[in-house]
Parts: structure tokens; sequence; C-alpha cells
């Protein structure tokens, strides 16, 4: 194993943080090359919503690690849009719940451009670098799983 000590940018945690920034910037101008009617962030909600019908606000923002805030304004816009609909769930003195579901401009949106995305990713790599991005992704979720254990981490 190599000991020797590494500067940050040759680092592990460097590697992450510009691999993550990359691929949101990525991701940002393929939405804009494709004149997509849906924000990235935007589309991971539908993403959820429709792995989840009926999941609740709360539940959304900790499934993709966003501020619940966050995505209340993006639920918001994407009901004014008329990509989902919420229904009264709960109703407490102190607030309402509401479960949140796609309707069909929703499903069609969210099933276009993942469609539309995949079709690029198949178009810019291989088989072997497809699996390899596969087996890269699980042991980056593994370690993070082990470190959050370690650290006792919470979201």
């Amino acid at each position: 194993m190599d000991n020797e000590i590494k500067t940050y940018n040759e680092s592990l945690e460097f590697a992450l943080e510009y691999t993550s920034k990359t691929f949101k910037e990525v991701i940002r101008q393929f939405h804009k090359k494709h004149r997509l009617p849906i924000s990235h962030e935007e589309q991971i909600i539908l993403e959820t919503i429709a792995l989840n019908p009926g999941i609740i606000q709360l539940e959304i923002a900790k499934k993709i690690s966003m501020q619940r805030s966050y995505v209340c304004k993006l639920l918001t816009k994407l009901e004014e849009n008329n990509y989902i609909t919420r229904e009264s769930y709960n109703k407490s003195k102190r607030q309402i719940v509401y479960k949140i579901f796609l309707t069909d401009l929703g499903l069609q949106t969210y099933t276009n451009i993942r469609n539309i995305m995949m079709e690029e990713f198949f178009k810019v790599s291989t088989p072997a670098e497809r699996e390899q991005a596969e087996d890269v992704t699980k042991f980056l979720f593994d370690m993070a799983a082990r470190l959050i254990e370690l650290y006792n981490v919470k979201f």
C-alpha cells in the first residue's frame, strides 16, 4: 500500500469533489443543449416520486440529500407546471402533510428526459466503461456507508 503523503489536489476528497462539480456542470449543459423543460434537480424529484408514489416532501429531501426548503420550492414549481399533484394525507393543528404523485405529464417528461440521457450516455461510453462505472459507483456507496457508520454521520 502506498503511504506517500499526497497533496489535496491528488487526494480522494479532491477527486470526488472535482468529479461531482464536473458532472453537475455537464448535466446543466446537457439540459441546456437539449432544451429540456425542467432542471436536473426537478428531474431527480420526478424520478424519486416515480419510484415512490405517494411519498411525502420530507422523505424526498432525505432520499436525495437536498434541503427540505429547496425541495418545497421545486415541488411548488412542479405542481404549478402540472408535473405533480399533492393529496392531503395527514392534518394536525400544526401542519398538513401531502402525499405526492406524478401526473401523466410528469411521468412522460421524466421518462423522455431519462431516455435522452441514457441514449447520450451510451453514445459516449463503451460497455467496459459502463461496467467499470457501475463497479466504482458500488465501491463509493459501500465506502460512504462504512464512513457514515464509523463517524455516526446523520443527514
